[in-house]
């Protein structure tokens, strides 16, 4: 694995912490702004890996949580 692949996987990792974080959050605001971040952070994650379809389809669930 070259560096750049473990930057990436290093993202992915981060989007599963944020994902875990967010749901041990009792306060609704702040759940809401975790999983904005971890859809984020996945889109990104699925964009690096060259995976359209995967991250048009987190950045537009990162979207709707921001919004809602």
């Amino acid at each position: 694995m070259n560096g750049f692949n473990a930057f990436i996987q290093i993202i992915g990792f981060a989007a599963f912490g944020l994902g875990v974080t967010a749901f041990a959050q009792s306060d609704d605001r702040r759940f809401r702004l975790l999983m904005t971040a971890q859809a984020m952070t996945l889109a990104v994650h699925l964009w690096l890996l060259d995976a359209c379809a995967g991250a048009a389809s987190a950045g537009v669930t990162g979207i709707r949580n921001y919004l809602s």
